[in-house]
């Protein structure tokens, strides 16, 4: 439901969920990230592509563990994808 309202607007909400990349529990930054990236993979349209993958890529540096692991799968994939998309058409 969540992801659903930010693809139709995805302007309006992306802000507030992207402050929450700095949040203090593991689990709502891992939420974030992941949010942030299927957002940047649905919509080649979204103006903010440059300062999703900057969020994302901050987060590699994380005190956690996992965090770093996550947010650099999630930039090969999401630039992989992108690449694909590109590319093959």
């Amino acid at each position: 439901m969540v992801f659903y309202n930010i693809t139709i607007c995805p302007v309006q909400y992306f802000q507030k969920i992207a402050e929450r990349i700095m949040d203090t529990g593991v689990s709502v930054r891992k939420r974030v990230i992941k949010i942030i990236r299927d957002l940047y993979i649905s919509r080649c349209d979204f103006a903010k592509r440059t300062d999703a993958l900057v969020r994302i890529l901050t987060r590699i540096n994380d005190e956690e563990t996992s965090i770093q692991v996550k947010s650099c799968f999630y930039l090969y994939v999401s630039e992989s994808y992108v690449y694909k998309r590109i590319f093959t058409n």
